[in-house]
């Protein structure tokens, strides 16, 4: 768990940034980037090290993000078709 704090410490900036890049919404990055160090926590075992471990982190931010952005799209088309 200590390593783990580690990489946190070490990548969670350059995490926010790349998805604070990508949505322009600093509440939304601090979310995703939270939510991708919990999911990279949960998952640490299927990393294989093909990458880098901030790579990595930074694609499951990435794809966190993607995620949301379809749901927030899913939403307001329910909404219009209202």
């Amino acid at each position: 768990m200590e390593d783990f704090n580690n990489i946190y410490e070490m990548y969670f900036k350059d995490v926010y940034r790349y998805i604070l890049a990508i949505s322009n919404d600093s509440m939304l990055a601090e979310e995703i980037t939270q939510e991708a160090f919990l999911k990279a926590l949960k998952n640490i075992k299927k990393f294989k090290g093909r990458c880098s471990i901030r790579v990595w982190i930074c694609q499951i931010a990435k794809n966190s993000y993607v995620t949301y952005h379809r749901a927030k799209l899913k939403i307001r088309n329910k909404v219009l078709e209202a």
